[in-house]
């Protein structure tokens, strides 16, 4: 888009959002060791490339205006596909560990992902999150839940794991590795008195023992400010019920708010994905505006919605059942409003 289409689209997503009273925008500024705004470290998004504007100041701007609040949304580790790597600019330090065969740097089914278990990699990811919070004026850090990924083996990081005598245990040691990163960004954010939140994948075994994520431990250390786990099933989904699922991340947070993440992009399709057999998402079309009053009378302090396009720019197989859902999120927002909540 040229700069006018853009500003334009921006004012009709505030404007939209709006509507079913969202207060906060996480907006996605870094996905695949790319940037999605002026970056002296990422080399811009190909969906960025060549534009004489800066989209992010221009949304945060127009969101502000508004009342809204944005955070910038990091994806910390993932990098490109290894076909991407290939042909796209890369920074200069991730090159120089792709050419190297670094153990900073490693393939994991078809793209790189960045090692936290080395310092350097840590500092090159908290210098993005610094250069954005320096030069930009956001509301908060919004981390998502990319962090080991699936199908990590042993070669990812054994060279690192087997030159150090703190940790035996390969996923203690990955974990910690983690935690390094999660405090050293923390601590960034605390430095700028902006909110520092992290959405992990709502199943909290894969969590621990496939990411290598430890959300207990961050609580415990209080380095995040909020856990907005992706709750993303029904109320009878078969092993994850949407209500006891909501109950065990309450129960790991203690008194760290829990924003419970929901399914937009699943109304009106079959739950294939998560292996269930039930219908509800195509069936029932309130399970929004259930699952919202749910986490507030288990006393959450939010949600979050993934995602905008899902309930404002839906497919056409499903326009009917997200106008109808979205219709009973708008009723909710204006009644929520009239309470003063």
């Amino acid at each position: 888009m040229d700069r006018e289409a853009y500003e334009a689209e921006v004012g009709k997503v505030v404007d939209d959002l709006l509507t079913i009273g969202i207060n906060t925008v996480f907006l996605h500024a870094v996905a695949h060791t790319e940037a999605y705004y002026p970056s002296s470290i990422y080399p811009e998004a190909e969906i960025f490339s060549g534009a004489d504007y800066d989209p992010l100041r221009i949304f945060i701007d127009t969101a502000h205006a508004a009342g809204l609040k944005v955070d910038v949304w990091i994806d910390p580790l993932r990098s490109l596909t290894v076909e991407e790597a290939g042909s796209r600019e890369i920074n200069p330090q991730i090159a120089q560990w792709l050419q190297e065969n670094n153990e900073r740097l490693r393939q994991v089914n078809g793209r790189w992902y960045l090692n936290a278990a080395y310092p350097e990699v840590r500092e090159l990811v908290c210098s993005v999150v610094q250069e954005l919070l320096d030069n930009y004026d956001a509301d908060g850090v919004h981390l998502d839940d990319y962090f080991y990924p699936d199908g990590t083996d042993r070669r990812f990081d054994a060279y690192v794991f087997g030159h150090q005598d703190t940790y035996d245990d390969v996923s203690a040691f990955r974990k910690a590795s983690i935690d390094a990163l999660v405090e050293e960004l923390h601590g960034i954010c605390r430095k700028k008195g902006v909110r520092f939140g992290i959405s992990t994948a709502g199943n909290y075994e894969l969590t621990a023992e496939t990411y290598y994520a430890d959300p207990a431990h961050w609580v415990e250390a209080g380095t995040v400010d909020y856990l907005a786990p992706q709750i993303y099933w029904g109320f009878t989904h078969p092993l994850k019920p949407y209500t006891e699922t909501l109950e065990q991340w309450l129960a790991i947070a203690g008194d760290t708010p829990v924003l419970p993440g929901l399914a937009a992009y699943k109304i009106g399709v079959s739950d294939v994905y998560a292996q269930s057999a039930s219908e509800e998402w195509v069936e029932q079309h309130d399970l929004l505006v259930r699952q919202i009053e749910t986490a507030d009378q288990h006393g959450c302090q939010g949600f979050a919605l993934f995602r905008y396009g899902s309930l404002f720019r839906p497919a056409p197989s499903v326009k009917d059942a997200v106008t109808v859902e979205l219709a009973g999120l708008i009723v909710a927002a204006h009644r929520s409003g009239e309470a003063g909540q």
